[in-house]
């Protein structure tokens, strides 16, 4: 009741275009204000290491593939591969200090609107 009229979303039945345009753009208003803020900068329950590197998503990836390669087409395996072998590289690129920072909300899902 403390968001009277919204109405919590469903994964399983999915969104209108119109549910979806208004998530996407309430998601900017979080997000917006939070582009190079520069209190951000100084916050160190933000600015840490990534428990995601290489060596991690290498070892899910191996189980992930043995499990299912007989359903994930070629094309689909090799940017999976590719994306694995350039991580870190991707990851310390996209941790540039000349950057455009932000929050993202890691959670942004329909039942969790």
């Amino acid at each position: 009741a403390d968001a009277t009229p919204a109405t919590v979303g469903d994964e399983i039945h999915g969104a209108t275009v119109e549910q979806a345009m208004l998530a996407l753009t309430q998601l900017g208003q979080v997000h917006g204000p939070m582009l190079n803020n520069p209190a951000l900068a100084g916050a160190t329950w933000i600015n840490r290491e990534s428990p995601v590197n290489q060596g991690l998503i290498t070892a899910l990836y191996t189980g992930y593939i043995d499990r299912y390669r007989d359903q994930i087409a070629p094309e689909h395996r090799y940017v999976c591969e590719r994306l694995i072998e350039s991580f870190d590289a991707h990851m310390a690129a996209e941790n540039d200090s000349v950057r455009t920072r932000g929050l993202v909300h890691g959670d942004f899902r329909l039942d969790n609107m």
